[in-house]
C-alpha cells in the first residue's frame, strides 16, 4: 500500500502547477476508488448483521473512514436495518454515527494558463 501511495504522490508532484493534469489524476483515482468500492469492497462485506456491525464499529474506533458517498453509507445502514431475523439478532446498540463526509475535497478552483 505504501508503494501505491508513494507512486500517486510522485505523480501529483510531477504535475505540480498543471491544474488540468492534476484533475485528470484525481479523476483516475476517483474511478479506481469507485471500482474498488462497487467491486471488491462490496463483495467483501460481511454476511451477518453482527459482523457488519463490527466492521462499522472498527472503522469508527480507528477514525479512518474512507470517502464513501452518503448514498452508499445510507444503503449500508438500510441493509443493516432490513437484515432478516434469520441472519441473527440485531446488535445491542446502534453503531456510532461517522464524522461528516467532505463533499468536495478540492475546495479550490483551477484556471487554465
Amino acid at each position: 500500500m505504501r508503494q501505491i501511495m508513494l507512486a500517486v504522490e510522485q505523480a501529483a508532484q510531477a504535475r505540480a502547477g498543471a491544474c488540468v493534469e492534476l484533475l485528470m489524476l484525481l479523476r483516475l483515482l476517483e474511478e479506481l476508488h469507485r471500482a474498488i468500492l462497487e467491486g471488491a469492497f462490496r463483495e467483501s462485506l460481511p454476511n451477518t448483521r453482527q459482523a457488519l456491525y463490527r466492521v462499522l464499529q472498527d472503522l469508527e474506533e480507528a477514525g479512518d473512514w474512507p470517502y464513501l458517498p452518503r448514498l452508499h453509507i445510507q444503503a449500508l445502514m438500510q441493509q443493516l436495518k432490513d437484515w432478516p431475523e434469520s441472519q441473527g439478532s440485531p446488535p445491542a446498540s446502534v453503531p456510532p454515527t461517522p464524522r461528516p463526509l467532505v463533499e468536495n475535497p478540492l475546495g479550490g478552483s483551477c484556471s487554465q494558463s
